[in-house]
């Protein structure tokens, strides 16, 4: 299933240790840039995300003062995932 198609069914996806509440971040069945994305794409990108890659992408967002996400984890991988997808 696209993740643009869950709308908001908070829990009954395979991405749901990638997500935070609504009104939270990462709320991923939000965001335009993954609607098209496959859940099971995205999971398994998230799951080749190395601690390092998670690591570096903080220290960016500190380098930067910014802090974007709720869930700066899941945040991260979010970013990390993008960032791949759009390599592609």
């Amino acid at each position: 299933m696209k993740i643009g198609e869950l709308q908001d069914h908070c829990g009954n996806c395979k991405l749901i240790d990638y997500c935070t509440e609504p009104y939270e971040t990462p709320h991923l069945c939000a965001y335009e840039e993954l609607e098209d994305v496959d859940e099971e794409t995205y999971k398994q990108i998230a799951e080749s995300i190395t601690e390092e890659e998670i690591k570096d992408k903080l220290k960016q967002y500190e380098e930067n003062n910014i802090s974007p996400w709720t869930d700066n984890h899941n945040g991260v991988i979010c970013d990390i995932v993008l960032e791949k997808l759009y390599r592609r």
